[in-house]
Order: C-alpha cells, then sequence, then structure tokens
C-alpha cells in the first residue's frame, strides 16, 4: 500500500471507524451480548466474530470508550434515544458532556431584564427575519442523513439507493481488504471474577456488527 494510502485509511480510521489497533487485537466471544472474560485486569484491543468464518469486527470498551466519544463523523444514532425509558440512560444522555465544546453556545433564555429589554428594541426596529435555532443540544447526536443529485428519469424510471457492509474505495490499492461500511454498535456486557473470587458484571461497551 503506498504511503498516501496509508495516510488515508488512518485518518479515515480515526475520524469514522473502525479503528485500525497498532497490536494484533484479541478475538473474544459473545453469548447473548456477554463477554465471560478469564482475565480480570483486560489491556489491549479486541474483535469479535457475528459468526464463524465472517470478518472480525471492533469492540469499543477502553476508559468508557463509546462510538460518538471515539469517532467524530459518520454516526447516527436511533430517534428513540432521546426519549430513553430507564431514567439513568435518560440522566447519563443529558449529562454526557465528555469531548463537547459548550463555550460557544449562548443561553438560550437570559435572564437579565437589560439584555432582555434590549432583544425586544432591536426586534421592534428589525424587519421580521425567520431564523432558525442550531444551539440545540441534540444536535451532535443526528439520526438522519440527507443526498443530494441530479438525475434525469423516464417516465418508469426510479433510483436505488444500496448500503454494502463493505466495499473497496478509490484511493486503496488493488491488493487492499475492502473498506467496512453501514455498520451498527450493540451495547454489550462484561463478566469476570477478580483476585477475591467475585463475580461482576458491569455494562462492557458496544460491539460493531455489520
Amino acid at each position: 500500500m503506498s504511503e498516501r494510502a496509508l495516510m488515508i485509511a488512518a485518518v479515515r480510521a480515526e475520524v469514522v471507524g473502525p479503528s485500525q489497533p497498532l497490536a494484533e487485537p484479541t478475538v473474544i466471544a459473545f453469548a447473548d451480548r456477554l463477554f465471560s472474560d478469564p482475565l480480570p485486569n483486560r489491556r489491549g484491543a479486541i474483535t469479535w466474530r457475528s459468526s464463524p468464518g465472517a470478518a472480525v469486527e471492533e469492540v469499543l470498551y477502553f476508559d468508557r470508550e463509546t462510538p460518538h466519544r471515539k469517532y467524530g463523523a459518520g454516526m447516527l444514532h436511533p430517534e428513540t434515544q432521546a426519549h430513553a425509558v430507564d431514567p439513568a440512560e435518560a440522566a447519563a444522555a443529558v449529562t454526557d458532556t465528555l469531548g463537547v465544546d459548550t463555550d460557544g453556545v449562548e443561553d438560550a433564555n437570559p435572564s437579565s431584564d437589560d439584555d432582555s429589554k434590549g432583544d425586544d428594541d432591536e426586534a421592534e426596529s428589525s424587519p421580521a427575519v425567520e431564523d432558525f435555532d442550531v444551539t440545540s443540544l441534540d444536535v451532535r447526536h443526528p439520526s438522519t442523513i440527507g443526498l443530494s443529485c441530479c438525475v434525469s428519469l423516464g417516465g418508469d424510471g426510479s433510483v436505488t439507493i444500496r448500503l454494502p457492509s463493505a466495499r473497496m474505495l478509490t484511493w486503496q490499492p488493488a491488493d487492499a481488504a475492502p473498506v467496512q461500511l453501514n455498520g451498527r454498535y450493540e451495547q454489550c456486557k462484561r463478566s469476570w471474577k477478580d483476585e477475591r473470587n467475585l463475580s461482576a458484571r458491569p455494562p462492557f461497551g458496544d460491539a460493531k456488527r455489520q
């Protein structure tokens, strides 16, 4: 693989994923999304296979690692995430601001009387302008994606959109492996026994599935 292709692959893995581990990852197995780990103090990259012979999928678990914390682009979230039934999950979704810069977000409901008065005066002296609020805290959990195209179709024409699980990209050499695309992450758990032979089964991480 050329130096340019290696650089593009590394940048894509950091921004969109899946990540490229520096060392050979350990392949583990899940049973109903539960990983019975013989090592209480596990370290290093791990992967899993959804079925025998299938390609390995990444597992994110290190230091509270989740897909939306690790990758900055290419992520869609379920529409029901903002309406979590579990109060703990709802609280976590609201307070999860790790890695989010909120310094530039203004207060949508200013409490100062002077500021409110100034806004009213400006609104009266300025023409009416339709302005959309883009400061929503939910904006970093998008659930949809838009595609734009320009085509000329006949009366019986149609547009077909395919979402492959993997494909060769233009910058890849012919002998490279296809890049994984359009997968989903599922939350999983890990059980182990510590040095006192006590069992634990906390939330573990997120495993990718094509």
